[in-house]
């Protein structure tokens, strides 16, 4: 069985962001439902990535980083408690996102020293993590009229940082 590369599931990622970003900014008074279930999916999909890079650590480097396999666990579980029961969740879904995008955004400026960026991919992906961090912790503190559209906004920022290590 051929294994999925890294840079097909990041472009895979990126354009569920995007689509996801998109529909939040230009819908942000639609169903939650409908938002959560996309937003589950896509933190599926990152789930799957996290395990994906902890196996080229391995293979590549040498490195056992259990905080990979980790952290992709609960990113699937959840992806899959947003798609199942996003309801239950609207209370707590502006923390429980905030949080997941600091630590994805940690996460991805560790990733960027393994697979050494050099030059302006480097800086770019330091950006972006920067701009990422920066607005989850925002996100913290907002109120939840104003939750959709910078929600959307993280989703397009970090849908160009996978393009970004697509392209690297």
């Amino acid at each position: 069985m051929k294994k999925i590369s890294i840079k097909v599931i990041n472009i895979i990622l990126s354009i569920i962001l995007i689509i996801l970003g998109c529909i939040v900014v230009c819908y942000s008074h639609k169903n939650f439902n409908i938002i959560s279930s996309v937003l589950g999916l896509a933190v599926i999909v990152r789930g799957i990535l996290f395990f994906t890079i902890y196996e080229k650590l391995i293979k590549n480097y040498k490195l056992q980083d259990i905080m990979y396999i980790v952290f992709g666990i609960l990113s699937i579980i959840f992806g899959i408690l947003l798609i199942s029961k996003s309801t239950l969740l609207n209370s707590v879904i502006i923390y429980i996102t905030a949080i997941w995008f600091i630590m994805v955004s940690i996460f991805d400026f560790n990733l960027s020293v393994f697979y050494e960026y050099k030059g302006r991919a480097y800086y770019l992906n330091l950006f972006i993590n920067i701009l990422v961090f920066g607005l989850a912790i925002m996100l913290l503190f907002i109120q939840k009229s104003n939750f959709n559209v910078l929600v959307g906004i993280i989703f397009i920022v970090d849908a160009l940082k996978s393009f970004t290590f697509y392209f690297h």
